[in-house]
């Protein structure tokens, strides 16, 4: 997900002060800010339990030194450096992993040098670096999307034996998804996961659940029952319902969608279009199984016409807004649903700034009662609601490059990499902001989300939500295969134009399938034919 890093950092301070996605959120404060470490049953139980005394504290550098892995023995990379290339995001991703990692630096003796950059340049840095084999990183935090390029290029070394099976890296501990296909490579493992990902509903319960809407609504000719909606239809039928009206004194908004051109708009396209396109005998989404773009069918078509229609009851520029100025706005309480990454959920009971504790639900993305059949071409109406779960973006993940081997830091690289994707660090990533969102089985435990401020019954309605969307039958993985970054800039800037008013939606989406066609070809259709259905599992 990208944007420009000065938008971004203006959006964080005027409103999100704690979590980013992939993601961001502000200063670096917010981590004395969080937490409940005095309570008494906290500090009692941390006496005693290790992982308890890691999630008792809000501060990285002791997280670090707490939570400390490595298998080899003090000082034994004493004056290596190991060059690591994440993102810069607002006080996350790099700015947790430089604290994390300095009990690391003292007890091997290593020093790591940080290369930052911003979400907007991270895959184009990293696409030109491998073009034009001037790789200057020996580690490198990347989306699992970014996989073919990656690793379908030969770029980066498979994980050791001793890390994978390190019982504190726990690989079975990891969600089915990112155990594979998501890190793997012609069955070899490579990426070590630090996140999860998926698109979820977020919504806001109080609202839903007003005695005076649930009248205006009924008044209104309103179908069925006020409430939380289920389906996309519904999703747009609140939305019109909401324009104007206000809630305890403040003006109410239905969806909010993201309509920047930045790269990172796209996936929310792709989840208005989720359970219109993923049909559940069809294991493709984006492509016909011979690389037939599908982004101009009438499932695509239908959600950008519901997007472009919703603007009329949007928030005031809402046209130009992108994830983090719609993720700051529903914590402050303007719109009541918002598609997004599982950081809202953490904002919620993080952010200094969030006026919606306490307020907010959690579920799968809604369903449709019908389903665009790619095949028949027709839509199918089926015994119960289609729903399609869709995995953004992959979660973020630490790959080995091979340039390590050059500079004499391959086993140094790797040690760091066990040490920041273990599995008690990664507790303490998902509870404090810092990113990323959970991707191992002992990241569903509700209590001990509690050390952030989440309440428990909250906690296990976010998770289970998280949970239902990673393990559903039906979910989207999103694409995985070389050029993903140029498929998805070429269809957002041509949607964008319908948004703008300059071409209908049949016609901005048939000028992307073009361009997708045209992108296909340059990369070579049969190996992307071949790899696209290795991703599918056909």
């Amino acid at each position: 997900m990208a944007e420009v890093h000065r938008n971004r950092s203006h959006a964080l301070s005027r409103s999100v002060s704690r979590r980013s996605i992939v993601k961001a959120a502000a200063g670096a404060a917010a981590f004395s800010a969080v937490g409940l470490p005095g309570k008494a049953y906290r500090r009692a139980l941390a006496q005693d339990d290790p992982r308890a005394r890691l999630l008792a504290t809000s501060d990285p550098e002791e997280a670090g030194t707490i939570a400390l892995r490595t298998q080899v023995p003090r000082g034994a990379f004493q004056g290596q450096t190991v060059r690591f290339q994440g993102l810069s995001n607002a006080n996350f991703h790099v700015n947790v992993f430089r604290p994390l990692s300095r009990a690391w630096e003292e007890h091997t003796g290593a020093t790591v040098e940080w290369i930052e950059v911003t979400q907007a340049d991270s895959y184009p840095r990293m696409s030109q670096a491998l073009a034009s084999n001037t790789v200057n990183f020996d580690i490198l935090e990347a989306s699992g999307g970014w996989e073919g390029d990656l690793l379908g290029g030969g770029h980066c070394l498979p994980m050791p034996d001793a890390v994978r099976n390190d019982p504190g890296y726990a690989f079975d501990d990891i969600v089915p998804y990112l155990q594979t296909p998501t890190r793997t490579w012609d069955g070899m493992l490579y990426g070590a996961s630090i996140d999860g990902d998926m698109h979820h509903f977020n919504y806001r319960k109080d609202v839903f659940a007003d005695a005076d809407l649930a009248a205006e609504w009924t008044a209104s000719g309103g179908q069925g029952a006020f409430g939380p909606p289920q389906t996309w239809q519904q999703v747009q039928a609140y939305s019109q319902f909401f324009a104007g009206k206000q809630f305890e004194g403040q003006p109410v908004y239905g969806i909010l969608d993201s309509f920047r051109v930045d790269n990172t708009s796209q996936y929310f396209f792709h989840s208005r279009a989720s359970a219109y396109g993923k049909h559940p005998d069809d294991p493709a989404f984006f492509f016909d199984l011979d690389m037939t773009p599908r982004i101009n069918s009438p499932a695509f078509v239908r959600a950008l016409e519901e997007m472009i229609a919703g603007l009329e009851y949007a928030p005031t520029d809402q046209q130009n807004a992108d994830l983090l100025q719609n993720l700051g706005n529903f914590l402050a309480g303007t719109g009541t649903m918002c598609h997004w990454w599982a950081d809202v959920g953490s904002n919620v009971n993080t952010s200094a700034d969030s006026l919606v504790q306490g307020k907010v639900g959690y579920a799968t993305l809604p369903s449709s009662p019908d389903v665009y059949n790619a095949q028949t071409k027709q839509w199918d109406t089926l015994p119960q609601p289609n729903k399609a779960p869709y995995l953004a973006f992959l979660g973020w993940g630490l790959y080995v490059m091979k340039a390590a081997e050059a500079e004499g830091v391959v086993d140094a690289s790797w040690d760091l990499v066990s040490h920041l994707s273990g599995r008690d660090v990664s507790a303490w990533m998902n509870i404090y902001p810092s990113g990323m969102n959970p991707w191992r089985e002992s990241h569903f435990q509700a209590p001990e989300w509690e050390a952030s401020g989440f309440p428990v019954a909250e906690a296990e309605e976010y998770l289970a939500s998280i949970r239902d969307s990673y393990n559903h039958p039906n979910r989207i993985v999103d694409l995985r295969i070389p050029g993903v970054g140029q498929y998805w800039g070429a269809a957002e800037a041509e949607w964008t134009r319908a948004v703008g008013g300059e071409v209908t939606a049949q016609e901005a989406l048939d000028a992307a399938a073009l361009r997708w066609n045209e992108i296909t070809d340059t990369l070579g259709r049969e190996r992307q034919i071949e790899l696209y259905r290795a991703s599918l599992g056909v």
